[in-house]
């Protein structure tokens, strides 16, 4: 009796989560240019194919533009030009197998088993890889009511292509950032990271070191090889790594030294605080700079180091040809 009182309330609860999660709003996810830069395209084919005096194409091509665009905003972020690709390639192909296979009842129903088992088996690789498949589905299902002979399906599956295309040029145009962008802010993120690492040793290593695998990760697309800039910016995240592990052998020694030192070294603890303290805001800072939220100068008059207790003048151990961090790693901007 009790061990089924428990699956009750267990499932309740499952049941529940999934409701919450389910009608949750994440405002966070709301991007008004994104959300521009996925419309433009749809309203540009179903203008075109209206003025061209197709009304069919229009609708055909604007509904491939639409669904490949929702393939991007479900996840948000940057557009996912090769998920993007994907979808508008296998809602044409299934806007073909529908529409050529409507005539014949038991192989319009056998491509519909094939097609929902995909479908679902791809979902175990994850949201975007759901989306393509309930577009497959959607796409097999819509178009196999409207029969058409191989050639007409070629036809409209070539239209569904063409939005998709559309919607996937211009994404490539406009939805992406600037050069380096994304690569900048993932370094400024795990350098903030380091920060909070620096001040709470003891939880935050976790999320510091997965800022900078993904940083990593983020510089080792095969476009940017051969970029100027990019031997600074694989410096800095090797860098932050090394701070990463000095870091947490710092917090190792003060836990030994506490343990054979039973009686509490204030003067110790003084000393460690104002360390870690200026490293959080030197680390912010040089975060603030390759993000391109700071100048340099502002580095240099906010990071300053002390020696002796006084404050050393910015600039004063730079040698006069010595490169700073935003020449080397050029404009934060572009």
């Amino acid at each position: 009796m009790s061990i089924s009182s428990g699956e009750d309330a267990g499932t309740r609860t499952a049941v529940g989560v999934a409701l919450r999660q389910a009608t949750r709003f994440d405002r966070a996810a709301v991007s008004l240019p994104a959300g521009l830069v996925a419309a433009i395209p749809v309203v540009a084919v179903l203008a075109g194919g209206t003025l061209a005096g197709d009304d069919v194409a229009a609708v055909t091509m604007g509904a491939g533009a639409m669904l490949v665009g929702i393939a991007w905003r479900v996840g948000g972020g940057v557009p996912p030009l090769a998920t993007m690709v994907i979808d508008a390639v296998v809602m044409s192909l299934s806007t073909f197998a529908g529409a050529a296979s409507g005539n014949v009842v038991w192989l319009h129903l056998v491509l519909l088993a094939v097609w929902a088992s995909a479908a679902g088996l791809i979902v175990a690789l994850g949201r975007r890889s759901a989306v393509v498949g309930t577009q497959a589905i959607i796409a097999i299902v819509v178009f196999g009511r409207f029969a058409q002979p191989i050639p007409a399906a070629s036809g409209l599956a070539g239209l569904v292509l063409a939005g998709g295309v559309a919607q996937v040029l211009f994404c490539a145009l406009f939805g992406a950032p600037p050069a380096l962008r994304i690569q900048r802010s993932a370094i400024a993120e795990g350098y903030r990271r380091l920060g909070a690492l620096a001040v709470d040793p003891d939880s935050r290593a976790v999320a510091a070191a997965a800022a900078l695998d993904e940083a990593n990760r983020k510089l080792t697309a095969p476009t940017l090889l051969g970029d100027a800039a990019m031997m600074t910016l694989s410096a800095l995240v090797q860098e932050g790594r090394r701070m990463r592990l000095e870091f947490a052998a710092l917090s190792l020694l003060l836990a030994q030294h506490a343990r054979e030192n039973a009686a509490a070294d204030a003067a110790l603890h003084r000393v460690t605080d104002r360390l870690r303290e200026r490293s959080a805001e030197a680390l912010r800072c040089i975060a603030a700079v390759v993000e391109g939220d700071a100048t340099a100068d502002r580095l240099e008059s906010r990071g300053r180091g002390t020696r002796g207790g006084r404050p050393r003048a910015a600039g004063k151990n730079r040698g006069a040809s010595e490169p700073r961090l935003e020449e080397r790693v050029g404009p934060a901007r572009r």
